[in-house]
């Protein structure tokens, strides 16, 4: 089941918009790491400890194209983006409830 996101996101980064783009993956925008952050939270959960969570931002990022080519600090920076993204939209969620 949670396969889905992953394909979607696999999709949504190898699409018309990242094929105009250059492959330099410093520059994603604040929605596609929200989008990734959304995908972590809704295949892994909310209850990750810190090494966990990176762990599994690593392995969703393994599935889109281009990021076997990118540098491990490119990567960690990433993996820093997204997690401020789930941690916010964990306390949003909490929030509502």
């Amino acid at each position: 089941m949670g396969w889905l996101p992953v394909v979607f996101l696999v999709e949504w980064f190898d699409g018309p918009y990242m094929a105009n783009r250059s492959r330099n993956h410093e520059k994603l925008t604040n929605d596609q790491l929200h989008e990734l952050a959304i995908i972590i939270l809704d295949v892994y959960g909310s209850g990750l400890p810190k090494c966990k969570l990176e762990e599994s931002i690593a392995l969703v990022l393994e599935d889109v194209p281009g990021f076997e080519l990118a540098s491990t600090h490119t990567i960690q920076r990433v993996i820093s983006q997204v997690r401020r993204y789930y941690d916010d939209e964990v306390h949003r969620r909490n929030q509502e409830n």
